[in-house]
């Protein structure tokens, strides 16, 4: 059997489902590990926003090839005033 390495077949989207879910479910986590220190930017008292549909939007209208980011999100960072640092 041949791999097929860049798509997306029904089994793969299967064990990719969890994942995403648990990236969704354990946000901040999954931030302050993968990009150490952003959590400190991050305002954590405004909405975070998965936009999977959108995403999937624009991706239709890609060539699809090897992808490596398919969850989109949407945050707000805290306002910071670099002139006092």
């Amino acid at each position: 059997m041949t791999p097929t390495f860049g798509i997306m077949t029904h089994k793969n989207q299967t064990y990719d489902t969890p994942w995403k879910e648990i990236i969704e479910f354990f946000f901040p986590q999954f931030m302050a590990f993968f990009v150490p220190g952003s959590e400190e930017d991050i305002d954590w008292g405004k909405d975070i926003k998965f936009l999977d549909k959108e995403f999937q939007k624009l991706t239709k209208e890609s060539v699809l090839g090897q992808r490596h980011t398919d969850k989109l999100v949407e945050i707000t960072l805290k306002c910071r005033n670099h002139a006092q640092e």
